[in-house]
């Protein structure tokens, strides 16, 4: 049986066993230390030690098969290393390369397929560790019914902007941007009447080729028809922002910080530092593979082994505007 259905129902076993007092206790407890989601990708014997763990009790060693998680990665134990002081070495890390930027070389790919399905449909690949196509025909995919909202893929423009920095000849970070009217040249494109996008920023930090940082901000209001008329969010003078960063060592994401707060439209990138921050207990190992996609991605198209960072058909932006 599939090792993931063996967890489900060792879970719901004890969800569903919850109306007696021992079982209530063991089930609040483990929800403690992890969420619904981090119990079910785990595998039987962690579930076994983690119970085990509570109770004083000496743990299970680990099989083999059981080292790895469900991307495939070495799952590390966070017991045995000190993440305070990892911590501390990537925002060094980070601060020094937020500094250099500037100073970086760098690659802009516009509208892409890629980054468009991704943000604003149900992904670009069906799944991401194979990086098999959701829609063979993405070139020129549309829908008009059906669960997802109305979709074409020629209407997306202007949405998108993919930015590769490197040092020397590696890649240390890749930033992607969406939202309705990236370059702001173009802005007059989009003086009528539509729902407001939100802006969506995904930042991706490398050292030494391994992923170790990952930060994403949501900010923004979109007009449903409900709640806020369009004035109210058009006009209002804040906005909401979200924003949530993930720590990674050895491809283990060992700490993730959300906050969310209301800041001034005019300067809110500057004010996502002042957000506060809390830890929760959510750990994927999801962000890897996603990051591991965006090095490949760049070095198929680069040799020029599928187009799939070609820009939109209808783009205002070629790849030659803005990579002189």
């Amino acid at each position: 049986m599939n090792k993931n259905i063996l967890v489900l129902l060792f879970v719901t076993f004890i969800s569903v066993t919850s109306c007696f007092g021992q079982n209530q206790t063991l089930r609040d407890s483990l929800l403690m230390f992890h969420t619904a989601e981090e119990l079910e990708e785990m595998s039987l014997t962690e579930i076994q030690n983690v119970i085990r763990k509570l109770r004083g009790q000496e743990l299970i060693p680990e099989k083999t098969k059981d080292s790895l998680d469900f991307y495939g990665i070495t799952k590390l134990n966070k017991n045995s290393i000190d993440t305070a002081q990892i911590k501390e070495n990537i925002d060094k890390y980070i601060n020094q390369l937020s500094r250099d930027t500037s100073k970086l070389k760098k690659r802009i790919i516009p509208n892409s397929f890629v980054d468009i399905y991704n943000r604003f449909l149900s992904g670009f690949y069906l799944d991401i560790r194979e990086r098999n196509l959701r829609h063979k025909n993405y070139k020129n995919y549309t829908t008009k019914s059906g669960s997802e909202y109305s979709f074409d893929i020629n209407d997306f423009n202007n949405h998108a902007k993919r930015t590769y920095y490197y040092d020397e000849e590696d890649i240390v970070l890749v930033e992607i941007e969406t939202r309705n009217g990236i370059f702001k040249e173009e802005e007059s494109l989009y003086l009528r009447q539509v729902p407001p996008y939100r802006t969506e920023l995904n930042y991706f930090a490398f050292n030494n080729g391994e992923l170790v940082f990952y930060k994403k901000v949501l900010k923004g209001e979109v007009y449903t028809g409900y709640g806020k008329s369009y004035e109210e969010i058009a006009n209002s003078r804040t906005t909401p922002v979200d924003i949530e960063i993930r720590y990674f060592y050895k491809s283990n994401n060992f700490l993730t910080l959300k906050g969310e707060s209301r800041l001034v439209k005019n300067n809110w990138k500057d004010n996502i530092p002042n957000i506060e921050l809390y830890e929760i207990f959510h750990r994927s190992n999801e962000y890897i593979i996603v990051a591991r996609n965006y090095l490949l991605e760049l070095q198929d198209f680069d040799n020029k082994e599928n187009d799939y960072l070609e820009p939109t058909i209808n783009s205002v932006v070629k790849f030659e505007d803005v990579n002189d």
